[in-house]
């Protein structure tokens, strides 16, 4: 059930599936349908909403104002449903959190996965990006919610502190015996990309920056970094919650263990003159 214009409706689910094709199967209407509906907005606007290709619907800045607005209302609707109706299987909310990859699994699934579970109307979406600036995809109504160092909140947006990421240094078993100079000195460093400063901070934390001048292997997707960790292909930090339980499983080593490197976090919102329910529990569930 919407409250929302059919035509920002469909405005709203082309933006969301980024083709006219998906928005169709999405609402279960036409395409021509949608096309028509998108047209009629444009015309009362007397404004382009979106760019066409081959590849998509690309929106135009005007396209990202409305997009915006959309945000808001779907909230709005969300919070007026919740109160009209009691099923809350009523309800089709859909909530965006950025987050970069160091913070899916500890802030992410479980909070928001124990909330899915107890409504099943509510779809709370993650972008998981560690290069793109999180912040404006919140400008942009792309996404509500996102997590970034605290440095970065910006004066115009709310912000929650969240629990920091805590990383330790790991390896493969087989390497044990060997010191950490050594192994700095003839074995690969693993990190995600090349600006990722996460193990050379670790190092420096640990007296030892002069020995990380190592040309180092990037992967910026855990599972895969983890296998090449598994394999003795390298070292690398990650989360103590992700490394957890490979250590207790004994497939993995922690280096250096007396230095933990922490990464403070925040995440942040817009203000709003009234909090949606269901999104003041993401905020809160979200440590």
């Amino acid at each position: 059930m919407s409250l929302l214009d059919k035509r920002i409706q469909a405005f709203f689910e082309v933006a969301k599936q980024g083709t006219v094709l998906g928005a169709s199967k999405r609402l279960g209407y036409t395409q021509t349908a949608i096309t028509q509906r998108l047209k009629s907005l444009e015309t009362e606007f007397k404004t382009t909403l979106f760019t066409r290709s081959r590849v998509g619907m690309r929106l135009t800045p005007e396209g990202a104002a409305l997009l915006h607005y959309c945000k808001g209302a779907q909230e709005l609707e969300g919070a007026v449903l919740s109160r009209i109706s009691p099923n809350d299987s009523l309800l089709d909310t859909h909530v965006t959190l950025a987050t970069p990859t160091s913070a899916m699994n500890f802030h992410f699934v479980h909070a928001c996965g124990e909330i899915m579970k107890q409504n099943k109307g509510l779809y709370v979406h993650m972008v998981i990006d560690d290069r793109q600036d999180l912040l404006s995809l919140i400008r942009s109504g792309t996404a509500e919610l996102a997590i970034v160092p605290p440095h970065l909140v910006p004066n115009e947006m709310d912000s929650k502190k969240l629990a920091p990421n805590r990383y330790i240094m790991v390896c493969t078993p087989k390497w044990k015996n060997r010191k950490l100079e050594d192994l700095l000195k003839n074995e690969r460093v693993i990190d995600f990309y090349e600006s990722d400063q996460t193990t050379l901070s670790f190092l420096k934390a640990a007296g030892l920056e002069d020995a990380s001048r190592r040309r180092r292997l990037y992967v910026n997707h855990n599972q895969a970094m983890i296998e090449l960790l598994l394999a003795g292909v390298g070292i690398g930090t990650l989360t103590k919650e992700l490394a957890k339980p490979y250590l207790e499983s004994g497939a993995l080593i922690q280096l250096q263990r007396q230095t933990v490197l922490q990464e403070a976090l925040a995440l942040v919102w817009y203000p709003r003159p009234q909090m949606p329910n269901y999104l003041k529990k993401i905020i809160d569930a979200i440590r």
